[in-house]
């Protein structure tokens, strides 16, 4: 599974979570579940939203309003991916996302380690 998520969130962004870099085998249909984990600020609101990206199960993105991230608290958002037949393929836990608050909101950077031969 391939999940691209922010680490930190300024107050004026939107969260954004993305797995469309995933696949199945043969390139087959693959099925998407989003959830959280509990004892953050608009719990109960966050899972409705994501539950209804998951309710089609084709979903790859999900788009979540800033607004509903409190200040200096951490979300921790997973996806469960299951194959064409069912079975569950990856399970996948995006790093912590903190909202931040005006005066640390900056710049974000994105860092990506490449190996192997040059």
């Amino acid at each position: 599974m391939v999940l691209r998520a922010p680490l930190l969130l300024g107050v004026c962004e939107d969260f954004i979570l993305d797995a469309s870099g995933s696949y199945g085998a043969a390139g087959r249909r693959l099925t998407f579940a989003y959830g959280m984990l509990p004892n953050v600020p608009n719990e109960q609101i966050i899972s409705y939203e994501l539950d209804k990206f998951t309710a089609s199960g084709d979903n790859t993105e999900i788009f979540l309003s800033g607004e509903l991230f409190a200040i200096g608290f951490k979300y921790t958002f997973a996806v469960r991916v299951k194959n064409f037949l069912g079975v569950q393929v990856s399970e996948c836990e995006a790093a912590p996302c903190v909202c931040s608050c005006p005066v640390e909101a900056g710049w974000g950077l994105a860092w990506v380690g490449v190996g192997g031969q040059p």
